[in-house]
């Protein structure tokens, strides 16, 4: 799973929680729809947006950051402008950046200076989970926290979702992306202390979502190598590798699992996965 993939996730469910990282008011995310927008010019894909319904508030470009990449404020600043100009949008902007930890933040350049009133840098290994702090904040530190923690984290956080989220519905949503987040983190070596904080059936689709994951990779190694002998490896890889996942998502949908979960765990948009099922 795609560490990035997750945060846009918790973006998603949880949009104050990009508020909270900031230290602005969470509440402002009632105002704000949160999106993936494409980028035209060079084929730029935005993957986190939050776009404001008022003027007054400003537009806010999000990039989560796990790899040192010398090149990173280059590409994330034009980024933006190129969909300031494609746009034209009246708001004014910020850009969010999350780094997994400080030492990976490439040095920024000089040119830019002008730019740093709009820029906001989080490091996720300064945050601690705190029951006060949003649920999404908690979420997001767990991705990082050391697997000796990570456990009573997670039953801390378990204990913060079902004490603050009332809707049953929603409830479940968080829960199942807290679960989604300790597969990636654990794996099945866990599997003893993971059985502890979920039910049976909770553990059974954990689990399916791992299998379906491995049998995914299986799948487009295999198909990826015998499409590419006749149209080139890397585009039989390609789309090897889109079909299985297809299938991956098409059979998780199946047994029961939800949309939502299965969006976390297959890297699909919830738009995606909602086709599948038509």
């Amino acid at each position: 799973m795609r560490t990035d993939s997750i945060f846009y996730k918790i973006f998603e469910t949880l949009p104050d929680t990009l508020f909270a990282l900031i230290g602005e008011p969470p509440d402002l995310a009632k105002d704000y729809e949160f999106k993936s927008v494409e980028v035209k010019e060079l084929a730029f894909r935005i993957d986190g947006v939050f776009v404001p319904e008022q003027i007054q508030h400003p537009i806010y470009f999000v990039e989560v950051q796990f790899q040192k990449d010398a090149s990173f404020y280059w590409r994330f600043f034009c980024e933006i402008f190129i969909y300031l100009r494609q746009y034209q949008p009246s708001q004014d902007w910020q850009a969010v950046i999350i780094f997994a930890k400080c030492s990976i933040e490439p040095d920024y350049p000089r040119q830019y200076r002008n730019l740093l009133p709009h820029l906001h840098r989080v490091y996720l290994d300064e945050l601690s989970i705190e029951p006060s702090q949003a649920i999404g904040v908690n979420i997001a530190e767990l991705v990082i926290v050391n697997e000796d923690v990570a456990i009573e984290s997670a039953k801390a956080l378990i204990a913060q979702t079902r004490l603050q989220i009332v809707d049953s519905g929603f409830q479940q949503i968080v829960l199942d992306l807290v679960k989604a987040v300790l597969v990636y983190k654990l794996g099945k070596d866990k599997e003893q202390e993971l059985r502890i904080m979920f039910t049976k059936e909770e553990m059974k689709k954990a689990w399916l979502v791992q299998e379906f994951i491995e049998e995914a990779k299986l799948e487009g190694k295999a198909e990826g190598k015998a499409e590419g002998k006749a149209e080139g490896k890397a585009e039989g890889k390609a789309e090897g590798l889109r079909e299985a996942v297809g299938w991956v998502a098409s059979n998780m949908l199946k047994i029961g699992i939800s949309p939502e979960q299965v969006a976390v765990a297959t890297g699909l948009t919830l738009d995606q996965v909602q086709n599948l099922s038509k």
